[in-house]
């Protein structure tokens, strides 16, 4: 198998099965919007007219930052209809937190039968991570210094890649697991890799 030179590997994922790497050099990109979006928030002097222009060749995006603004996620004090009012009541720092992770929902959202995960459970999930992980950093005075809860966001990623490599050994891992073994060290000792190697890589 080649591997796309545009990808720089640990030298760990030698240990890796090709059937694995493939999987990881498959994934699908996060989309253009999302990441424009992201870029575009993090200058200075961003205008909303500027954050609509970008949203408005990607509805579904919109549609799906306007859903999650009014989840019980971000405890919106009304309900939210327009991307301005969004913006407006929680700032441009917390609606890039909140476009983030609208912009993963299509790819955070199939089942992973692997890991016992129904549609949308693995979003759900991790969206609740970031929102901890940000909740403790706050707690912790160190929300300042770095950006807690995009990492968290994307902390499971490797689970979609990894599921069906799961599903297939799920007898020996849980037979490792219920010996008292952590489920990444039975992930390794099985598929030689794990969900959060994995993870690492396709964001690499």
């Amino acid at each position: 198998m080649a591997i796309s030179e545009d990808i720089n590997l640990p030298d760990s994922a030698g240990a890796i099965p090709d059937k694995v790497l493939q999987k990881v050099l498959s994934f699908p990109n996060m989309p253009q919007a999302g990441i424009k979006l992201r870029a575009l928030i993090s200058q200075e002097d961003v205008s909303v007219d500027e954050i609509e222009k970008i949203l408005r060749h990607d509805p579904g995006l919109s549609a799906n930052i306007l859903r999650l603004a009014n989840s019980p996620f971000f405890g919106m004090p009304s309900k939210v209809t327009t991307l301005k009012r969004a913006i407006a009541l929680v700032g441009l720092q917390r609606f890039s937190k909140i476009a983030v992770a609208a912009s993963t929902s299509k790819i955070l959202n199939p089942m992973v039968e692997g890991y016992g995960l129904s549609p949308g459970e693995l979003w759900l999930h991790s969206i609740a991570v970031s929102n901890t992980a940000e909740a403790l950093a706050k707690n912790m005075n160190l929300d300042g210094m770095s950006d807690f809860y995009t990492p968290a966001l994307l902390h499971d990623l490797g689970k979609l890649a990894l599921g069906e490599f799961v599903k297939a050994e799920r007898t020996k891992i849980d037979s490792l697991v219920n010996s008292g073994v952590p489920v990444v060290f039975a992930e390794q000792e099985v598929l030689k890799t794990d969900h959060a190697e994995i993870g690492a890589l396709i964001l690499s």
